[in-house]
């Protein structure tokens, strides 16, 4: 190989290294967020929250591992407290997803749940506007609008056996959908 040939295979490579380190440089940002698509944003908690009314029936959400598709990254809105047990300011905000986004509960043992409520985002431009519920049984519940003003929307169905559920939101309002908390009743088997 002459020396042209080889200096100038020096330059193509050097070359193609800026490149890629331009490159990098200008989307790192979202390969660093797409990567954290079904982070894990919260453990179980050690205790269940008992609804008052029913002896039997216990909200779960605060024992599972909850997973999320993607999350805004400003206190009170990673989706730590989404499934805590109380409507509150910890909500789960997507980053900039809406139609797509989902959130996943699971749990180590199976669960026999009869109802699941879902609590909509306080804020008045970003909605979701219909949403499926997923279960690892292979069943499917459709999800109408959530309403607005802090009252969940509540899902019940015949007792079922699960080891998770995941919501998913089909069709949102705003920028940044999510849900201000929800809610999984009933019992760790």
């Amino acid at each position: 190989m002459s020396k042209a040939l080889r200096s100038n295979l020096w330059l193509a490579g050097l070359a193609l290294l800026g490149i890629a380190g331009v490159l990098a440089l200008r989307f790192a940002p979202s390969v660093m967020r797409l990567g954290r698509a079904g982070v894990v944003i919260r453990r179980p908690t050690p205790v269940s929250v008992a609804m008052p009314g029913d002896r039997n029936l216990r909200n779960i959400a605060p024992l599972a591992t909850v997973t999320v598709s993607s999350e805004d990254t400003a206190p009170g809105q990673t989706g730590e407290g989404v499934a805590d047990g109380q409507p509150d300011a910890n909500e789960w905000i997507t980053a900039r997803e809406g139609a797509g986004a989902w959130i996943t509960l699971s749990w180590d043992k199976p669960a026999t749940v009869t109802e699941i409520r879902l609590y909509d985002r306080p804020d008045p431009v970003d909605n979701v506007v219909t949403g499926t519920l997923t279960f690892d049984d292979g069943s499917v519940i459709p999800v109408r609008a959530l309403p607005a003003g802090g009252t969940p929307e509540r899902v019940t169905f015949p007792p079922k056996t699960i080891r998770s559920v995941t919501f998913r939101i089909d069709q949102a309002q705003g920028r940044n959908a999510g849900l201000g908390e929800i809610m999984v009743m009933g019992t760790l088997n």
